[in-house]
């Protein structure tokens, strides 16, 4: 090799060099995500961000379609959330229930049925503890603006007085 050609050789490496040095303080590397949805488990399961939180705590968490093996493995102080009451409709589930809310366990059952007005019936399991989902109509009053009657102030009006 001559001393041309190696001269040529030098200045094309700097050359790219420098394009390379130029290209890397210029160029900013990013990574792009597509949002492809839910994953299966979220989507087909309501109760994934109540289960992670409970997980994120180190408290255990389960999840059934049947009653009667949750009931296996509840403790006394364990707390029970039912989507609806409609699997509390069998008389001897409904008394194991009671009598483990009774001895300490904690239920959340979420009420999906509105009162009927005319038959005076809505959930038979929530209407014996007098819980009862009512619709209420949108008006155009604001909350601030409910009036709220003074027959409630009263008698602490005349406490105070006295």
């Amino acid at each position: 090799m001559n001393r041309r050609s190696i001269l040529l050789i030098a200045v094309c490496l700097l050359i790219l060099a420098g394009g390379g040095y130029w290209l890397s303080t210029k160029l900013e590397r990013y990574t792009h995500q597509w949002d492809s949805g839910p994953e299966l488990d979220v989507s087909f399961n309501p109760w994934h961000a109540a289960q992670t939180l409970l997980e994120t705590q180190n408290k255990e968490s389960h999840r059934s379609f049947n009653l009667h093996p949750v009931f296996e493995r509840l403790q006394p102080y364990d707390g029970l959330v039912l989507h609806n009451a409609s699997t509390v409709s069998n008389p001897a589930t409904r008394e194991r229930l009671e009598n483990w809310v009774h001895d300490g366990g904690h239920l959340i059952i979420t009420a999906l049925e509105e009162w009927d007005f005319e038959q005076e019936f809505a959930d038979p399991f929530l209407d014996d503890y007098g819980v009862r989902l009512y619709h209420l109509e949108e008006d155009d009053t604001d909350a601030e603006e409910v009036a709220i009657p003074e027959a409630l102030f009263d008698s602490e009006t005349e406490t105070e007085t006295e």
